[in-house]
């Protein structure tokens, strides 16, 4: 039976309502192939074209562009009490198309920076702001950079000097061919274990294209925002995003908290009370204390199951209006 027209959006404000509901426990989730201003923020060149991102436009030669898009909510890397980063998978599908095979390119990055304003420089720079963590997919060789060639990939930290970086062809990989590529990134919080795969095919290779080992507690802050960027030199390509998925979670918990301490006050009006009183004061005030922590738990999650009970009838409910098989099976 084919799905209302409603349920597109409908589907995505709960994708949405699911990874806000869970923030607090540091899980984001989020899965799109279908991308509208909602949900998501454009900096610089980036707009929607034929339900696509398009990180950079057809521009007359010989000017200059770099775009980026991110998603809307900042998402938690680091856990107070938790020596442990959080884990991440994204995979994301992209083109570049090449409007001048005689010229120099750009390149497109997923990239993990501390704040959802800034954008950095055209060109080689492909759009990768200030202190964010980078990889990159470069089809430009600069000098400037230290890069091994024009069809490459790399991992950037803090820098635009790649600190791990794979020669695509080793993975039979052109970027600039045209052709639709897709990329997983996995990362590892408990093993600080980077792996980068690319392929153009939709099953993931089992072999990663690099793999690197390193500590994200270094480069990241509390809260980071993830996204994609590129750009051009000379107006020479089109960065394009199809389809882009990403989920977290911490693999470990972080150290419980020790209760407040229970404040002290001087009663000179009464007695003082006896020890077995003071006990159950103070049972009464730690019972008080998990259960308003409770709720702050259990409330989000709850808000989240009712959206969904709700979404649920109301999409069941619209679909057995234009079912006559459905109204019938209701009135037996």
């Amino acid at each position: 039976m084919a799905s209302s027209p409603r349920v597109v959006p409908l589907l995505y404000s709960l994708q949405l309502l699911l990874s806000s509901g869970i923030a607090a426990t540091g899980i984001t989730f989020f899965h799109l192939q279908t991308f509208s201003v909602t949900g998501f923020k454009f900096l610089g060149k980036a707009h929607v074209f034929n339900n696509s991102i398009r990180l950079t436009p057809d521009l007359l030669v010989p000017n200059t562009g770099a775009g980026r898009v991110l998603y809307n909510k900042p998402i938690r890397f680091l856990q107070p009490g938790n020596p442990t980063p959080m884990s991440f998978a994204t995979t994301f599908s992209f083109s570049i198309a090449n409007l001048n095979p005689n010229s120099i390119g750009g390149g497109l990055a997923f990239v993990i920076s501390p704040d959802d304003e800034a954008i950095g420089d055209a060109g080689g720079h492909m759009g990768i702001p200030t202190g964010a963590v980078a990889v990159e997919f470069d089809t430009c060789m600069d000098v400037e950079f230290e890069d091994v060639n024009g069809n490459h990939v790399g991992l950037d930290l803090g820098s635009m000097v790649s600190s791990h970086v794979a020669n695509l062809q080793s993975a039979n990989v052109n970027l600039r061919s045209g052709k639709l590529v897709k990329s997983w990134i996995d990362y590892s919080g408990s093993t600080n274990q980077l792996n980068i795969y690319i392929s153009y095919s939709n099953t993931k290779p089992k072999s990663p294209v690099l793999s690197i080992t390193v500590n994200l507690n270094e480069y990241v802050k509390e809260f980071m925002f993830v996204g994609m960027s590129a750009s051009t030199q000379g107006s020479t390509e089109i960065h394009s995003l199809e389809q882009w998925s990403f989920n977290s979670s911490f693999d470990s918990k972080p150290e419980p908290n020790s209760p407040p301490p229970t404040p002290t006050t001087v009663n000179t009006s009464q007695p003082s009370t006896t020890p077995t009183a003071h006990k159950t004061q103070k049972q009464s005030k730690s019972v008080h204390w998990k259960s308003k922590n409770l709720v702050k738990i259990i409330a989000p999650l709850g808000a989240v199951a009712i959206a969904v009970v709700v979404a649920v009838g109301w999409w069941e409910s619209d679909d057995s209006s234009d079912s006559p098989i459905q109204k019938n099976a209701a009135m037996v």
